[in-house]
């Protein structure tokens, strides 16, 4: 059995085992991947992000055959154990997922149901939300693309030292680009900018909300004109059923999450935790 580590420049190789959307993860600075192949036959693979130094997520693992996958699990285990991973995680769809599911448990992966991490709707189904909505003017919010890259870097940088929000490693290792231009926006007070919504294109077509964070003075506010403007702008450009996908990643996207859709619920999916002994 071969491990071999997957690339953006390898991956579309094994295209049967690796979906397009999480392969292009691995253009990220803190994502990794690995296939497992016997005799020329690819039968597993995955891909992680090691979040903070001490934790890693695994977010994609596709399992033919148990054997092959149980050697990559392990492949994996010394890899993120020389990396200084303390704890290794996942969430996986409870219906879709049951293969990899079995697998990681028989791996020493603690296992709970709960209800997924993200909420899934369509850009046609935001209009109805009351915050699309809502009173005020919104000439202090801009589109993404107006922002030049070196600013975009400095911006997240002020996000991360303001915001009250646990943002994602991942957000220093990619640029402007990543993003999509004209939904993604921020918002600008006397030069300063206090605010950003950022939302990221899949190679399937879907829409994901990957940050939404203010640190101004009047928080609620551009946090809620930023939503406003990301609404209107994906119904003037998108059809009315491209999926949205809003990733709940703490508990403030949580709550947020619920007081602007109420009514919508994540999958039942699995959570796996194990601590990584060296």
């Amino acid at each position: 059995m071969d491990i071999i580590e997957l690339t953006v420049d390898n991956v579309a190789f094994y295209s049967e085992l690796v979906d397009r959307n999480a392969a292009e993860n691995l253009e990220r600075r803190s994502y990794f991947g690995a296939v497992a192949v016997n005799e020329g036959k690819p039968l597993a693979a995955m891909i992680w992000q090691i979040e903070k130094g001490t934790t890693a997520e695994i977010v994609w693992l596709k399992v033919t055959d148990d054997v092959a996958a149980k050697e990559l699990i392990t492949d994996y285990s010394m890899r993120v154990r020389e990396a200084g991973v303390k704890l290794s995680y996942f969430v996986f769809d409870k219906d879709t997922c049951k293969a990899s599911i079995e697998v990681l448990g028989e791996c020493g992966f603690t296992l709970s149901e709960a209800e997924g991490n993200d909420l899934i709707t369509s850009v046609g189904s935001l209009i109805s939300l009351p915050i699309a909505r809502i009173k005020g003017n919104d000439d202090n919010i801009y589109e993404l693309g107006t922002l030049k890259k070196r600013a975009f870097g400095e911006v997240i940088k002020d996000c991360f030292a303001n915001s009250k929000r646990d943002l994602s490693d991942a957000l220093f290792a990619i640029g402007r680009e990543w993003f999509e231009p004209e939904i993604s926006c921020y918002s600008e007070n006397d030069c300063i900018i206090n605010g950003m919504l950022l939302v990221h294109k899949l190679p399937d077509g879907a829409l994901r909300l990957e940050l939404l964070s203010s640190w101004g003075t009047a928080e609620e506010t551009e946090l809620a004109q930023m939503i406003k403007h990301a609404i209107a702008t994906a119904l003037e450009l998108y059809p009315a059923d491209t999926q949205v996908i809003i990733h709940r990643h703490d508990k403030a996207s949580r709550k947020l999450s619920t007081y602007c859709l109420p009514k919508l619920k994540g999958r039942p999916s699995i959570y796996g935790k194990r601590e990584e002994v060296e």
